[in-house]
């Protein structure tokens, strides 16, 4: 084969390229943030890639499990863009999720529960002024296999419904979503060989 430098180093560019753009380097895992006992992080980013020369800017902070407690995202002058906080129970299960505005008002705060085996039994989303907006409900069949979640507006109406179908080896083969009125709006479906 005959290989011009010129294409050798066209190629070492390229492969340079793929692997500075296809492993996220930086990113933590919870285990790792929580071993160096990591209190928040600061992260600024500049990528023209995609089109977007916009810098973007944000703080999060961990608990002592490596759990994000508080996300901040910032404009370019420094100003708060968006701001979430979290709260965990003692299995590290997401328990309340808050969406505040700038001036630090609660927008939106959503209340998760779980059963015994950490499955998510129900969110309840409130809004504002604290008045419940929406609720979503998940059922399980005998192996654990979420089989349905039911989403209500806050008067009780169904707005969405979700069915998950399993073959006899617990393995799911269908999921369709509904809006109201039973309207199918998602469907897909998957077959697996044994």
């Amino acid at each position: 084969m005959n290989f011009s430098l010129k294409n050798i180093s066209g190629v070492a560019i390229t492969i340079t390229l793929l692997v500075l753009f296809s492993f996220p380097l930086f990113s933590q895992s919870r285990s790792k943030i929580s071993d160096r006992k990591i209190k928040s992080i600061f992260t600024s980013t500049f990528d023209v890639r995609k089109g977007d020369t916009t810098l973007k800017k944000n703080l999060s902070k961990y608990d002592d499990r490596g759990n994000v407690i508080e996300s901040i995202d910032y404009d370019v002058q420094g100003n708060i863009k968006d701001h979430e906080q979290f709260r965990y129970n003692y299995h590290g299960d997401e328990v309340m999720y808050i969406q505040l505005s700038s001036n630090q008002k609660v927008i939106k705060k959503i209340e998760t529960f779980y059963n015994k085996w950490h499955n998510l039994l129900q969110k309840v989303t409130y809004d504002a002024t604290g008045i419940i907006s929406e609720t979503m409900e998940v059922t399980y069949n005998a192996s654990n296999d979420p089989v349905a979640e039911i989403t209500r507006n806050g008067n009780g109406r169904i707005i969405r419904h979700t069915i998950y179908t399993y073959d006899n080896k617990s393995m799911l083969i269908s999921k369709k979503i509904y809006r109201e009125n039973n309207i199918l709006i998602y469907s897909k479906d998957y077959s697996i060989e044994y």
